[in-house]
């Protein structure tokens, strides 16, 4: 038997309402200011593996996970940087959102421009 699973969109929202409740606490000073005047850019991807195994303990797979990203700019840098990723578990009977804040261990290569 196939097991349902909501929708990507249904998945960006539940990432986004999680992202917006943690954000004034977890945002640093100059980002939260940032994202109240603009907002922030958004991507989201198949979630790998190897990056979130050490963070929630097991190796999400593509089937029933994806994940969504929040980006602002950077002063330091001159970029963007990733301040919070969700981990979105898609299977309809329990949808649950885990957040990786200022995440350390994701290769920027992997995400989408």
């Amino acid at each position: 038997m196939m097991k349902s699973r909501i929708t990507k969109g249904a998945g960006h929202r539940l990432a986004l309402e999680a992202f917006r409740q943690e954000a004034e606490q977890r945002l640093s000073p100059p980002h939260l200011e940032l994202w109240r005047a603009r907002g922030c850019a958004r991507y989201e991807m198949f979630p790998q593996a190897d990056e979130w195994k050490p963070v929630v303990g097991f190796a999400p797979d593509r089937e029933f996970f994806y994940e969504y990203g929040f980006l602002l700019a950077d002063e330091q840098s001159g970029g963007t940087v990733v301040v919070c990723r969700a981990l979105v578990d898609r299977h309809e009977a329990s949808p649950t959102v885990r957040l990786d804040w200022y995440p350390v261990r994701i290769d920027l290569r992997k995400r989408p421009d």
